[in-house]
């Protein structure tokens, strides 16, 4: 149970500070997804291939953190009535998560930019995709670098921040996966480890 507490926090607090840019022609640059720090510490080695495969884990913004910030502080606080009523992933979609509208106006999004959905997670909160590196670069307008890291590693990340239209940047609080230096750099890639089928119940 608390792990599922820590990724909800998490969570609130990406809906609560999701910077982004508005850019000319409709455009929005969403912010943090270049590890700066890292990428000055390793060796820049070039383009990452462009046919090399990538899977990314989009994140959609609660469309009201406030009111699941609510519910939480009653779920566990015991003098509240509400104290341990937990929901369902049924009932937490219905009241809490972005809506089927939504989810759908990503998804149509993302395909259309070439990227395949390769699932949806039941909570609402992640879409999966996967797609050549040249799709992921023309999809999010960016450039893939390659890089290694002080302990011999490998390591990719993108130049510049992604660039989305400005309705699909309302709906998103970060895209995963793309980079692969230390999730710790990294806060956005927490949000995406939690159970597809999870209910918000007691597990002891």
């Amino acid at each position: 149970m608390i792990r599922f507490k820590k990724t909800i926090f998490l969570l609130l607090g990406i809906s609560f500070c999701s910077p982004s840019g508005t850019r000319a022609n409709g455009l929005s640059e969403l912010s943090g997804h270049v590890p700066s720090r890292s990428i000055s510490k390793a060796t820049h080695l070039g383009r990452k291939s462009s046919t090399d495969r990538m899977q990314l884990a989009i994140s959609l913004k609660l469309p009201n953190p406030n009111d699941l910030s609510n519910f939480l502080k009653q779920l566990y606080d015991p003098k509240d009535p509400h104290y341990h009523q937990f929901l369902s992933t049924e009932s937490f979609v219905n009241q809490f998560a972005p809506t089927q509208q939504d989810v759908d106006l990503v998804t149509a999004y993302l395909n259309d930019q070439g990227l395949k959905v390769t699932s949806i997670h039941p909570n609402h909160l992640i879409v999966d995709v996967e797609g050549t590196v040249s799709t992921v670069e023309n999809a999010f307008q960016i450039e893939m670098h390659e890089y290694l890291t002080r302990d011999g590693r490998i390591a990719y990340a993108p130049t510049t921040d992604p660039i989305v239209s400005d309705p699909i940047s309302s709906k998103l609080t970060s895209i995963v996966g793309l980079h692969n230096f230390s999730v710790r750099k990294h806060a956005f890639s927490k949000s995406c480890h939690f159970r597809r089928n999870w209910k918000l119940h007691d597990t002891g």
